[in-house]
């Protein structure tokens, strides 16, 4: 959900209210070489102070920062989720500006307390944000990746998760990173806590008998075999209805109309996030129950279409549970309250 860096550079400030950047290429490549001489002078990158950290990201390289980060940067929407609800916002420099977006965010008030917000992870941010961590999806542009590196910036690099699975790995690794794993230990007990609730709730039904649920965005049903949803439908005691398509060894891909009939799900599910303000999850409800190509769908036939907070279904933090809580309800209203 975080957005790769590209182009122009851009950071919001809030506590003045306007934007920083704007630079002209001469005056960043200035400043740039500033910092990194600077950094190569013992300057105030924090190293000096204190013990220094050395971790191998996911792409295979060492990160070197101080042990106790005070200037963390997130350039993802999940760890901007996952370090708000580690750090005093004091300890965080930067977020992005999704973290902003009530429709996506499980972290507003908190973010609020942040005065930088990033659109666009480039170099003249990043240096004017003096950052001791940087923290980062796998899907950012490798050039941006490394010019970060080559500035001389402590640019670590995570996987992006796919399941639960990573996400209880990626916080643990996260609040080691931050040297606070008790907090982050915590975090994913609270998780588990949630998805074990949901389990004693309707883990005693029959596979047969679990329903068949396809989650639907304004433009379809995206088919990946690695779905962050096909996770939080199982933990909901659901079988998430492309799985039968696994077989077919489709790329990822929006299915076509005919493919979703084929598939006839006995629920579907919407987000509710309208981020840009053209989305409106009724309009999306209203346009499937009147499309003739969706009439005998057994979901639609039914009335048996529904909404969940997009801050639940489309996290890839510990909030990633409450997106099964929610499906849980909806599928076994007489079990799960």
């Amino acid at each position: 959900m975080a957005e790769p860096g590209k182009g122009y550079i851009m950071v919001e400030n809030r506590k003045n209210g306007r934007w920083q950047g704007g630079l002209t290429a001469l005056l960043c490549m200035l400043t740039i070489c500033l910092t990194v001489c600077l950094a190569g002078c013992g300057g105030d990158n924090g190293k000096r102070d204190g013990a220094i950290r050395r971790v191998t990201d996911a792409t295979g390289a060492t990160v070197e920062y101080p042990e106790r980060p005070v200037r963390v940067a997130s350039l993802s929407a999940s760890t901007d989720e996952i370090l708000l609800d580690l750090l005093p916002p004091e300890r965080i420099v930067a977020v992005t500006r999704l973290a902003d977006d009530p429709g996506i965010s499980n972290v507003v008030e908190k973010a609020a307390k942040i005065p930088n917000k990033i659109r666009q992870v480039t170099a003249e941010n990043m240096v004017e944000l003096k950052p001791d961590l940087m923290i980062m999806p796998d899907f950012t542009k490798p050039e941006v990746i490394q010019t970060m590196r080559d500035m001389g910036l402590a640019t670590y690099v995570y996987r992006t998760q796919k399941n639960y699975a990573d996400v209880r790995a990626e916080i643990i690794t996260i609040g080691s990173l931050v040297g606070e794993p008790e907090k982050a230990e915590q975090l994913v007990a609270e998780m588990d806590a949630k998805l074990e609730r949901i389990r004693r709730q309707v883990g005693d039904v029959p596979p047969e008998k679990r329903p068949r649920v396809l989650f639907m965005r304004a433009n379809g049903v995206y088919y990946n075999k690695e779905s962050s949803f096909r996770d939080v439908c199982h933990a909901a005691g659901g079988v998430e209805a492309t799985e039968v398509l696994d077989s077919r060894n489709l790329p990822p891909g929006t299915l076509s109309k005919e493919m979703v009939v084929e598939l006839d799900p006995d629920v579907i599910v919407l987000g509710d996030w309208n981020y840009d303000g053209k989305h409106d999850v009724r309009d999306e409800i209203r346009q499937i129950r009147e499309d003739p190509a969706y009439r005998n769908v057994k979901a639609v036939r039914n009335n048996r279409i529904h909404v969940i907070p997009s801050t639940h279904l489309l996290g890839l933090s510990h909030y990633m549970a409450e997106g099964s809580v929610d499906l849980a309800g909806i599928l076994y209203p007489d079990r799960v309250r």
